[in-house]
């Protein structure tokens, strides 16, 4: 990335962001720490603040070897900016010819990482149980919007960078997203046909037997990603971790495993477990079921078990995540998250209809920038995210309804209780879903 590198002497990276060190790096790309100073008024008074973020930086093929995963994953940003489980996205688009860019708000350490941090590297179970209830709310709101992750584990998911964030869960990582449904010719949106066989996209320990297999990856496989993902949570690993073999002696082992796979977690996540298996491609899962069951799992176990999460003050392994934050001085961190309004609603560069496709021909445009259009602005003006705090045990009992009512599911969750994506539910709009 030596355009960007290079930036890091003083350029500003679209006339605005300063590159301040690198975070971290991968085989997709590099992502470093940005900064911008935003004008704002306080009480009158012109006022300037430093706002942080996150820019992720992808090399461009020129031969077209590999796919701009950078450009997927902003088409869905920009089309999950009403959710909380999701960065904010401030810029996107193309550096240069051999480099796109994504700037969005900066968020915590993964959950593998704070996995690994505990005793026995596992979460407590009522702190598992709560987690997995915020991811299971991204991966629904995903795909009420038409698309599935292909990608979910563990490493995907990160909290909160700020001290009210750090009850939040993120999604992450949307490059290998794809849209599970597409306008017919009469205006309606349908299933994709299943291709057969499949490109697999993911990562082998976390995928369902069906996408390791070459299927056709829907909703129900970023599921059986979500359980497994919760059954480590709560046991420490996966049965099949150790197992070094080839794709197929791993699906495998997987399938010889599911007999045994809850054997140490809590009985009703048979339900759910029995929910996922029995879904098909098209099938819309039961979201309602399978959060009410992860609500009633937490109310069972809520008095015999500390409330603050694993890494809150007083929780398990609270010192190992402090000791973790001060090792990554590179990461200047703010005592209060940063109002998102303020960057979206001043000159900020947003481009990313702008990206080009790769290798297409030879007249892209270099980087190209407009102002955040006014209706982007008025459908943001409203987004600053609030972090409710779970109800104390004797609150929650009083005031949750019984599992087995659909109720609300503010208890468990940071966001609203009302859902802003219930009614982009792709069944609500033609979809000739079951």
């Amino acid at each position: 990335m030596s355009s960007v590198s290079e930036s890091s002497d003083g350029d500003l990276i679209c006339g605005r962001w300063k590159v301040d060190g690198e975070i971290g790096r991968g085989g997709c790309g590099v992502v470093y720490q940005v900064s911008a100073k935003v004008l704002e008024h306080v009480d009158g008074v012109m006022t300037e603040r430093i706002t942080r973020a996150a820019m992720k930086c992808e090399r461009i093929d020129p031969e077209d070897r590999y796919s701009d995963t950078l450009r997927s994953e902003v088409t869905v940003l920009r089309r999950m900016q009403r959710s909380d489980h999701v960065c904010r996205l401030y810029a996107a688009g193309r550096l240069s010819a051999s480099v796109n860019i994504l700037i969005m708000s900066l968020v915590g350490p993964s959950l593998s990482f704070m996995r690994r941090l505990c005793k026995n590297q596992r979460f407590s179970t009522s702190t598992a149980i709560r987690v997995a209830f915020q991811c299971l709310e991204a991966i629904q709101e995903l795909h009420f919007i038409g698309y599935i992750h292909r990608d979910i584990k563990a490493g995907n998911f990160a909290i909160g960078m700020y001290p009210d964030d750090i009850r939040r869960i993120f999604l992450l990582d949307f490059g290998f997203a794809r849209p599970y449904l597409k306008k017919g010719y009469d205006g309606k949106m349908r299933y994709r046909a299943p291709r057969i066989p499949a490109t697999f996209r993911g990562t082998y320990g976390y995928c369902s037997m069906n996408s390791a297999a070459g299927g056709e990856q829907g909703r129900r496989d970023d599921l059986w990603s979500w359980m497994f993902m919760l059954v480590e949570f709560i046991e420490g690993k996966l049965p099949w971790k150790n197992c070094g073999g080839k794709a197929a002696e791993l699906n495998r082992e997987k399938r010889r495993a599911l007999d045994t796979l809850l054997d140490r977690c809590p009985r009703q996540l048979y339900r759910i477990f029995d929910h996922i298996q029995a879904l098909k491609y098209a099938d819309r899962p039961n979201y309602a079921m399978m959060l009410g069951t992860l609500r009633e799992i937490w109310l069972r176990r809520v008095s015999h078990e500390d409330p603050a999460l694993d890494w809150e003050e007083g929780g398990r392994c609270h010192e190992q995540y402090l000791e973790a934050e001060l090792s990554r001085p590179q990461m200047k961190k703010l005592d209060v998250r940063q109002d998102d309004d303020a960057v979206l609603n001043s000159e900020c560069d947003y481009f990313s209809d702008n990206m080009p496709r790769s290798k297409r021909t030879n007249s892209y445009p270099g980087t190209t920038s407009c102002p955040v259009p006014q209706k982007l602005r008025r459908r943001f003006r409203h987004l600053r995210s609030r972090c409710h705090q779970l109800p104390c045990p004797s609150e929650a009992q009083k005031t949750l309804p019984p599992p087995q009512i659909q109720a609300p599911l503010a208890a468990l969750s940071p966001t609203s209780s009302e859902h802003a994506f219930a009614t982009s539910d792709p069944g609500a709009t033609g979809c000739p879903v079951p």
